[in-house]
């Protein structure tokens, strides 16, 4: 997204100056150096938890704001004392799964591979199940499979990848990741169920009229096809 900024007056001048004498190449160039030190400046994990409680951002919108990974923004917010709305809520949110492709969100994944959910993974895979994460989350899946063998856990290998529509998280309200309104977009176009462990890009997706669950759901899913888990 490009943004125009209006510049006059006494500012426009100090600016030019700049220019003329050789600290900047470009205006617009001075212009970004100064937006960078600004946000250099900005707590934005603080402003970004401002945003969780008092707009009601999902977890991976706050996460994405601060530029912290998923992990790292869940230990500052406890940190806090603010606990992220994620994981099964409602009775929905546990509900079984009887399609045999489901597409999962970063923080899905991220659930699923931290916990012991992955260990169920291979063998609903084997019952014919098809775990979809989305393509441009790629190389965080592959850190989180490193993570797993690194911590000699079973690995789920099979999970396939698939490229996501274009959106912006503008369009959203709440405000939610990038991804997580492309997730929606595509379980909407394609009839997959989506799995969504935050809370409210979970009730955006159902308002929306995508079936959404948390990653328990894998539980009950479980139970069903293949019987108590180990």
């Amino acid at each position: 997204m490009v943004v125009s900024v209006e510049i006059s007056g006494i500012l426009e001048k100090k600016l030019r100056r700049l220019v003329e004498l050789g600290v900047y190449s470009s205006v617009a160039e001075a212009v970004r150096e100064a937006v960078r030190r600004l946000f250099e400046d900005i707590d934005l994990k603080s402003l970004a938890i401002e945003l969780y409680i008092e707009r009601g951002a999902s977890l991976s919108y706050a996460a994405e704001f601060a530029e912290e990974t998923i992990e790292s923004m869940i230990d500052y917010m406890l940190s806090k004392g603010v606990t992220p709305v994620i994981g099964g809520i409602v009775e929905e949110d546990y509900e079984e799964i009887d399609d045999g492709v489901i597409f999962a969100d970063p923080l899905s994944l991220y659930v699923i591979y931290k916990s012991n959910l992955a260990s169920l993974l291979d063998e609903l895979f084997s019952r014919g199940l098809i775990l979809l994460a989305p393509a441009e989350a790629e190389s965080y899946l592959q850190i989180l499979v490193a993570d797993r063998i690194r911590r000699g856990l079973p690995v789920p290998f099979r999970v396939e990848t698939v490229r996501l529509p274009r959106v912006l998280e503008e369009h959203s309200e709440p405000p939610l990741s990038t991804m997580e309104v492309a997730a929606v977009e595509y379980s909407l176009k394609t009839g997959t169920p989506v799995l969504l462990d935050d809370a409210r890009a979970r009730d955006y997706a159902r308002k929306r009229g995508a079936r959404a669950y948390s990653t328990l759901s894998l539980v009950t899913t479980y139970i069903s096809r293949v019987g108590s888990p180990p």
